[in-house]
């Protein structure tokens, strides 16, 4: 219920629900996913990383294909390489835990997001997206949607094959 702490280790996870998943009821600053290293490969009906608080980052391989792929309060990937495929969103930080604000905050690594068509948002927050650092490459209809601030200070981003240096409330 508090919190899944991976290392290292190869997944394999197929589920009709949410794959990787850490929800406190009682606590609403616990629930968080962190993940140091590892390979993962994740289809999911449910969401593919899904965390109250935080979900963070800082390595591995990832490929999920789910309804969203990466859901959390606050979501900081600092390194990796992650293969999004997603109905829904890609990465999404909304609202569940008082103890952050809702952001997306790509500080480096390799992240694709594939998005399929329709009212699908590759990055959405109901707050704030900072991109800092390492490669994004988004493919779909919307690349972003967010209620606070949005930047771009470092790495390079693509959208639908074309940098860009700013981001776009594609709401």
């Amino acid at each position: 219920n508090d919190d899944v702490l991976i290392a290292d280790g190869t997944f394999s996870i197929e589920t009709k629900k949410d794959a990787i998943h850490a929800e406190n009821d009682e606590d609403g600053t616990k629930g968080n996913v962190y993940i140091a290293d590892g390979s993962f490969t994740i289809n999911a009906t449910g969401d593919g990383i899904q965390a109250q608080a935080a979900v963070q980052i800082d390595g591995g391989v990832y490929a999920i294909n789910a309804a969203e792929a990466i859901e959390a309060t606050y979501v900081q990937i600092n390194d990796g390489t992650l293969a999004i495929s997603a109905s829904d969103d890609g990465i999404n930080a909304t609202a569940k835990s008082s103890a952050y604000t809702p952001t997306i905050e790509i500080r480096g690594g390799n992240v694709t997001v594939q998005m399929a068509s329709g009212d699908t948002d590759a990055l959405d927050s109901n707050g704030n997206i900072y991109i800092s650092g390492g490669s994004t490459d988004i493919s779909a209809q919307f690349a972003f949607d967010y209620d606070g601030q949005a930047s771009i200070t470092g790495g390079t981003v693509y959208v639908n094959g074309e940098q860009v240096t700013t981001i776009e409330n594609s709401m």
